[in-house]
């Protein structure tokens, strides 16, 4: 964990804030806060740059939790910063995780809005199966080298139209006794009425495995694309900031809905 500074709050009775300056010593005197660092005396708050210590770039954080009927399985589709700038924002509920870049944010009537993007850093995490997003394709009836990593597998009755380039291939040994835990393959690059072109390379590392003649496929849609939100009983969230000049927070709300299985 990082070196930080804790800050005293005698009108909040409590720890309101932690700093990311570590200095070697700090002292206050005629209404000013000095901090030695390397060797160097450093005066705060009159820096005109913000996030930024002893030169040095940084940024700015907020956390805090949604946690309304905490009994009750929701979906979190959106948020809402009344602020006066944009943030990057990070989601942890007890079953996924979610993001939110600042460039995805849109600003509607002085505030900053944008749809929660499920985000799992596994691709071949168990956790996607379980998921609407998740679809069958069918039995894989030829698999044809393409050049490198691409392959390209054709089934009988076609493949249906929900199907997007992007989206991650798997398969399934349908032989093998339940539960089957679902492979990599790769992801969807084209596609026609009967065949997925895969790229065994993305996502990397590691990669995916080439295709089997006889297995099952199915596909799992693009999750940043879908923006279904994250589903959980509560959520927490992470906000980060790194302008130079001042901004301000003042709300965060969040468009949640209950989650029927």
């Amino acid at each position: 964990m990082a070196d930080y500074t804790l800050t005293y709050s005698e009108g909040a009775e409590g720890f309101p804030s932690f700093y990311t300056f570590f200095p070697d010593w700090m002292i206050g005197m005629n209404n000013y806060f000095y901090t030695f660092n390397g060797g160097n005396l450093y005066r705060h708050n009159v820096n005109p740059n913000r996030n930024e210590y002893y030169g040095q770039p940084g940024t700015s954080s907020i956390s805090s939790v949604f946690n309304q009927e905490p009994l009750m399985n929701k979906i979190f589709k959106t948020i809402q910063l009344e602020s006066d700038d944009k943030w990057n924002c990070t989601f942890a509920t007890d079953l996924q995780t979610g993001e939110i870049q600042e460039d995805w944010l849109e600003k509607k009537e002085s505030d900053w809005f944008g749809f929660i993007r499920y985000f799992d850093p596994e691709p071949a995490a168990s956790t996607q199966f379980n998921l609407r997003s998740v679809s069958g394709v069918g039995i894989i009836q030829n698999v044809v080298n393409q050049g490198g990593t691409i392959e390209l597998l054709t089934f009988t009755g076609g493949v249906g139209t929900q199907i997007s380039d992007g989206d991650v291939f798997y398969q399934i040994n349908t032989a093998l006794p339940a539960p089957v835990t679902p492979v990599l393959c790769g992801t969807v690059t084209a596609h026609t009425d009967t065949t997925i072109t895969i790229d065994t390379s993305i996502p990397a590392p590691p990669g995916g495995v080439v295709p089997t003649i006889g297995f099952l496929g199915c596909y799992v849609k693009n999750a940043l694309a879908e923006s279904y939100g994250v589903l959980g009983h509560y959520c927490e969230f992470t906000l980060t900031n790194d302008n130079t000049e001042p901004v301000e927070l003042f709300s965060v709300i969040s468009d949640v809905m209950r989650s029927y299985p």
